[in-house]
């Protein structure tokens, strides 16, 4: 099964605790069972996610993104 990795250069760095929040939020949900994953340089860090699910990049990306959006929205109350 291939793995495919993906970052999210256009967000821009966030802080390691931002990438952990979305971890928590993102890690293994879906059908597409994300793991989150981020590089950290100098505390500028990149996101980045991992799927084995079988799809394009465009809609591995797209995807991520939505469920993103999606799950931080509910979370505002």
């Amino acid at each position: 099964m291939k793995t495919t990795e993906i970052y999210f250069e256009e967000l821009g760095y966030m802080t390691a605790n931002q990438c952990e929040n979305i971890k928590k939020v993102m890690d293994g949900k879906t059908y597409m069972s994300f793991e989150v994953i981020y590089s950290n340089w100098a505390g500028n860090c990149t996101l980045g996610c991992k799927t084995n699910y079988e799809a394009s990049e465009s809609e591995i990306r797209n995807f991520f993104l939505g469920t993103l959006i999606s799950n931080m929205a509910m979370m505002i109350k």
